[in-house]
């Protein structure tokens, strides 16, 4: 264009900067369906039950292009799951998830935003950490609303980034809704080839609406009100393994603490070690996850008659190969493994679970 425009010609119609706009919003749409099967869907310690399923989901995405400085994104999920085996109690699942988030960059490596979340969670889960013996395993009901402010410095090559979050979380019985609030602080280092080290501290506060303090033996004290402290750190390393940046993989490290403002009976510490790997190519993209969460309880015992203090291993992984068929489809396979160790005969369980599906993106 500017040998053109030295030589006094102009540029034909084709070659207009009009054509070389990019539009300033983005979008993303796609669906998916698939098959599978479960083989615990309660997640239950003695005489699992299993069923096939189908599912049907989608995704939309959209982001603003940065402009003066500003940021805006977007993001909405959700999944269904139909049981075709009635019998085990749980007809179907759905989990949804819908985020937005605008930032502004304040100059000199300042910047500063909001975000905003909504999650719909109906699915068998594993409440046994926080709850009395009386519910371990149960279907959960709820829908949270979450918002968060946060600011971020960086001085090349670190970062800090500092946010304030609060959750209100409305749970259907047996369980007892309750509100969340906490800061966090991440520091943050970034390394050769798009690799990054993280190190982040959360505090957060929660007090349940009803539910009540309970004595050291689990038994609820009428006229209290429960409340949680909790704090987690945790050290996160991402590595890119290769020059193309086709391998990366992510490490996770944690300590958390939690604490009551009574009997200390949901007190505990939590270790956590998580591993991934992905590989991304032009047509293939395959993921593995594993995970290894240590409950240590501290004043909770085993039961009446057995005054050992209570412990809790849970394994989780996953493997996930997706292949892109053209432009728009894709088809993609999954196996998820769940287990569950403990010296309380109730919170044993195992759960394996494979899907097969496609997805087509608009």
């Amino acid at each position: 264009m500017a040998a053109l425009g030295a030589s006094g010609a102009e540029a034909p119609a084709s070659l207009s900067l009009d054509n070389f706009k990019i539009p300033l919003w983005y979008e993303d749409f796609n669906v998916r369906g698939g098959f599978g099967y479960k083989d615990n869907v309660l997640l239950s310690s003695v005489n699992p039950q299993g069923s096939a399923f189908a599912t049907e989901g989608g995704d939309v995405l959209f982001y603003r292009l940065p402009s003066g400085g500003l940021q805006f994104s977007g993001f909405a999920s959700f999944d269904n799951v139909d049981y075709i085996q009635k019998s085990t109690g749980v007809s179907d699942e759905q989990t949804a998830i819908a985020m937005a988030q605008a930032s502004k960059d304040l100059g000199e490596g300042w910047r500063m935003g909001l975000g905003a979340n909504y999650t719909l969670q109906h699915q068998v889960f594993d409440v046994s950490v926080t709850e009395t013996n009386q519910y371990t395993n149960t279907e959960v009901l709820g829908n949270s609303v979450a918002g968060r402010w946060f600011v971020r410095k960086d001085i090349k090559p670190y970062w800090v980034d500092a946010e304030l979050s609060l959750m209100r979380e409305w749970l259907a019985a047996p369980l007892d809704s309750f509100l969340q609030t906490g800061p966090r602080l991440t520091i943050g280092r970034s390394l050769d080839h798009g690799s990054d080290l993280t190190l982040n501290y959360q505090w957060l506060w929660l007090g349940f609406d009803t539910r009540e303090q309970v004595t050291a033996a689990g038994v609820a004290e009428p006229g209290t009100s429960l409340r949680f402290q909790s704090q987690l750190a945790e050290l996160v390393w991402h590595q890119v393994l290769d020059e193309k940046s086709h391998w990366h993989s992510m490490t996770r490290l944690g300590l958390g603490l939690n604490q009551d403002n009574g009997s200390g009976y949901y007190d505990f510490w939590q270790y956590r070690l998580a591993e991934q790997l992905k590989y991304k190519a032009k047509n293939w993209e395959f993921s593995a996850v594993g995970r290894v969460d240590y409950y240590d309880f501290t004043v909770q015992t085993v039961s009446a008659t057995d005054p050992a203090l209570r412990q809790k291993t849970v394994f989780s992984a996953s493997l996930r190969v997706d292949k892109q068929l053209g432009k728009s489809w894709k088809v993609f396979a999954t196996y998820a493994y769940d287990r569950s160790l403990s010296n309380l005969t109730t919170d044993r369980y195992q759960v394996d679970t494979t899907s097969v599906g496609v997805e087509y993106r608009f």
